[in-house]
């Protein structure tokens, strides 16, 4: 993701294995501090992390494919929260398919908990749900605030069920 990128509608972006998944540029032809780009990485070994300020939280979405490596993801968000913490936004939410099953103590499992530890996350999802078809928890909802509200929705468009948060 790409922020602040005086970008102007006429402007081409080619970066090699990435497609432009959304974008907003400057209105006028005048470049000004305005402008996103977020990419994808083209094959099925990546993870992205979307995020955005809403008042004085960061909320974050992200997608690790199955074959990704965990680190990936990891500093995809390391990156992300610094990002956060410069702007001071101390609330933060994260949620996604992180394609880690949460139940299982696996070596990913284990990483993810140090993370969510290491950076004051916790998870707002029963862990006795399951977001999948497949019986697993994969799709999780992280945040700094454990008063917040999540929870899973059936779903017959997917094998993933939808997560839902509500923002106290």
């Amino acid at each position: 993701m790409l922020a602040e990128t005086w970008s102007l509608p006429t402007d081409k972006y080619d970066i090699d294995n990435y497609t432009i998944v959304f974008r907003t540029d400057c209105k006028s032809e005048k470049r000004k501090a305005f402008g996103t780009n977020e990419t994808v990485s083209v094959g099925n070994n990546h993870s992205t992390v979307f995020a955005m300020q809403l008042h004085e939280k960061c909320l974050m979405m992200v997608y690790k494919s199955p074959k990704a490596p965990w680190t990936m993801l990891q500093q995809q968000m390391k990156t992300m929260l610094q990002v956060c913490k410069s702007n001071n936004l101390s609330e933060i939410c994260i949620m996604g398919d992180f394609n880690i099953r949460y139940q299982i103590s696996e070596s990913n499992y284990v990483e993810l908990t140090n993370f969510m530890q290491a950076n004051n996350l916790f998870m707002l999802l029963d862990q006795t749900k399951v977001s999948t078809d497949h019986n697993s928890l994969i799709d999780l909802c992280l945040s700094t605030n454990t008063s917040l509200r999540a929870d899973v929705f059936e779903s017959v468009i997917s094998d993933h069920k939808p997560i839902w948060l509500e923002l106290i």
